[in-house]
């Protein structure tokens, strides 16, 4: 049986029940945007190879999710694993012209225009946005 909240709606979205998957999502988004900006930025990534990060890791927990057992790990640990396996993946974009050398945000450093930015706060951190990224994870 699972004991805390986080672990029971992946026991749910385990038999495909997405609106639980939408609960764990905006309970564990801010820890996941966190880790996958860390990432990206250690590996001289920036804000869209993050949202990569991000998109790879909610996707791979939904194909996963009847995998997770809470007797052998916390649901957020088990969601960390993910971020960092798709930290790890190399990115479609991650070498230009096969020289592994990555192309540059264009971007502003901080910039506020990415559908991920200013993580945090009471709505899970994607405010008005928070359709357009459950839109993206289903593809």
């Amino acid at each position: 049986m699972s004991t805390s909240p986080l672990a029971g709606l992946l026991d749910r979205a385990a038999r495909r029940d997405a609106g639980a998957f939408a609960a764990f999502y905006d309970g564990t988004i801010d820890e996941v945007y966190l880790l996958a900006r860390l990432s990206a930025a250690a590996s001289g990534g920036c804000e869209r190879e993050a949202e990569r990060i991000v998109r790879a890791a909610y996707c791979a927990a939904w194909d996963r999710c009847g995998s997770f057992r809470a007797a052998d790990v916390s649901p957020t640990a088990w969601l960390m694993a993910l971020v960092r396996e798709a930290a790890a993946a190399p990115s479609p974009a991650s070498s230009v012209a096969g020289t592994g050398a990555r192309p540059r945000d264009r971007r502003a450093s901080g910039s506020a225009r990415g559908w991920w930015a200013r993580p945090g706060g009471r709505d899970g951190g994607l405010g008005r946005q928070r359709p357009r990224a459950r839109a993206a994870l289903r593809g």
